[in-house]
């Protein structure tokens, strides 16, 4: 919930331990070289629908996300939220 710092792919994948859509995510962004400034977009365009609980709001993946400068962060917590793709 605090977020991570992504300067680069190798922080990714070999510095911090994340949710694994998340790190799925990120990982096909940047390898699409970009920098992780975009990925909050990228997401948006994906439109990945969960469910958050308790009270099954409906929404999508990137609702719960946060991106500030290089750090990104969930809003919710991941026990939280059910994946519905």
């Amino acid at each position: 919930m605090s977020g991570f710092m992504v300067p680069n792919l190798q922080a990714v994948t070999d510095t911090h331990v994340i949710l694994p859509k998340l790190f799925r995510r990120l990982v096909e962004f940047l390898r699409g070289g970009g920098s992780v400034t975009g990925f909050k977009a990228f997401m948006e365009k994906k439109a990945e629908p969960i469910t958050i609980l308790p009270g099954a709001h409906f929404t999508h993946f990137d609702t719960v996300l946060d991106v500030q400068g290089i750090t990104v962060r969930m809003t919710e917590r991941p026990e939280n939220l059910v994946f519905n793709s």
